[in-house]
């Protein structure tokens, strides 16, 4: 009778992982394809604008967060951050990028790779695509690559360990092409190097006073004048 209840038990714990494991991949799966109805519904909009010039800043959600032409009390500054974007989906719409012919361009993208688990090959083939893309195709812009921010030590995904890495492989490509790398680190970061718990409320993401750290530390570095 024990053998018996002993077989059931594991045969109900087997059952049980194989519920939870099919519920975490309809999860996953629900995840991506809400990821992607956000990327649809923010790029079939920039397809239907058509600024010219400025100041471009190009990201994830963390820049698309970003109130960026009120911060700066500029009209020719354009947010091109997609919330959950990846280095592959800004190689992807790179076409709408370009088309601005911005005068400068923020860039931060990386976070969302390693939450998703895309392999650091992969990550860091695009990352260099893109700088490609901008070096080919906007010749006369200024490209600041921004480091990728910390996350707080609970995040689910991303782990600031591997974000450090990603980050010195993108200082790598930025120095090589003679491009300014920002290191945002000392600003958002606690001493332990994790996301500053006042500056979020979720782990990832930014609250305002994160936000009002970042423009003081962008502000020098923007070009003067309405750059139409």
């Amino acid at each position: 009778m024990k053998r018996l209840g002993l077989k059931l038990s594991v045969a109900l714990n087997a059952v049980l992982l194989a519920a939870m494991g099919v519920a975490a991949w309809g999860a996953l799966d629900l995840l991506s394809a809400f990821t992607q109805q956000l990327f649809e519904r923010r790029q079939t909009q920039f397809e239907e604008l058509s600024p010219s010039g400025g100041i471009l800043f190009v990201g994830d959600s963390i820049t698309e967060g970003g109130i960026w032409h009120e911060l700066f009390a500029r009209p020719d500054v354009w947010n091109r951050g997609i919330g959950g974007d990846t280095t592959a989906g800004v190689l992807e719409r790179m076409d709408t990028l370009v088309a601005i012919q911005p005068k400068q361009i923020f860039l931060m993208i990386g976070v969302n790779d390693l939450n998703r688990g895309v392999p650091r090959e992969q990550t860091l083939a695009n990352y260099e695509a893109i700088l490609t893309a901008f070096d080919r195709e906007l010749p006369k812009a200024e490209v600041v690559v921004q480091s990728v921010l910390p996350v707080s030590a609970d995040w689910w995904s991303a782990n600031n360990r591997d974000i450090h890495a990603l980050n010195e492989q993108i200082r790598g490509f930025a120095e090589d092409r003679g491009l300014l790398y920002l290191d945002l680190h000392p600003l958002f970061a606690d001493d332990q190097g994790n996301l500053e718990a006042g500056l979020t409320n979720d782990g990832i993401h930014l609250l305002g006073p994160a936000y009002a750290r970042w423009r003081d530390r962008l502000a020098p570095l923007l070009r003067a004048g309405n750059l139409w």
